[in-house]
């Protein structure tokens, strides 16, 4: 049966969380830096102080749940306290696939493990707490390192599309992963 409250997730490092007012400003730094802009697409490319603000309040309340809406976990460093990054899980009401998955982590945390040790977190709690049964991860061929981390999350790439979006004037083509419950829960006992 499933469990649609969040109440938060613990890890050895990080505190995967409902997001706060005082989150705002970090978010919108991060979340406006080239690197990490440049592969968010068409939402997230005019990222406006206002228009953070309006998503951090919006997401501080919601709840996962099947309505074809993101909902969007704060990740917070326990050792310091801060705002490194954001992990949202899409449930949707289509046949085509049950959930999306997705991390960002701000660049001056990056290569440290922060994102596998998230992305970890949140399948776990997806395919424990929400009763999905299959997560896709979409991702822009020019991330690296995000198409090594679902690679090593054992995620299998399905194939690649070319979207009808342009980032900063450069066209955008994605690879599409997917990972089943039973190949997760198989790899990770």
């Amino acid at each position: 049966m499933a469990r649609y409250e969040f109440d938060g997730i613990e890890t050895k490092n990080l505190i995967l969380r409902r997001f706060k007012e005082s989150d705002i400003k970090r978010f919108y730094t991060y979340r406006n830096h080239p690197e990490i802009r440049r592969y968010k697409g068409e939402g997230w490319c005019d990222c406006t102080f206002e228009k953070a603000k309006k998503f951090i309040r919006e997401q501080a309340g919601a709840e996962p749940q099947k309505s074809n809406k993101w909902f969007q976990m704060a990740i917070e460093l326990k050792s310091r306290g801060e705002l490194i990054g954001d992990l949202g899980i899409y449930i949707s009401d289509s046949d085509e696939w049950k959930a999306q998955i997705f991390v960002t982590i701000a660049p001056d945390y990056q290569q440290e493990g922060f994102a596998e040790e998230a992305a970890t977190a949140g399948l776990n709690y997806a395919f424990s707490n929400l009763d999905v049964e299959e997560m896709v991860a979409i991702i822009d061929t020019r991330n690296q390192p995000a198409v090594s981390l679902l690679e090593n999350l054992a995620f299998e790439r399905q194939g690649d599309f070319t979207t009808n979006e342009e980032v900063d004037g450069e066209d955008r083509t994605e690879h599409l992963f997917t990972l089943g419950k039973e190949q997760w829960i198989g790899a990770n006992i």
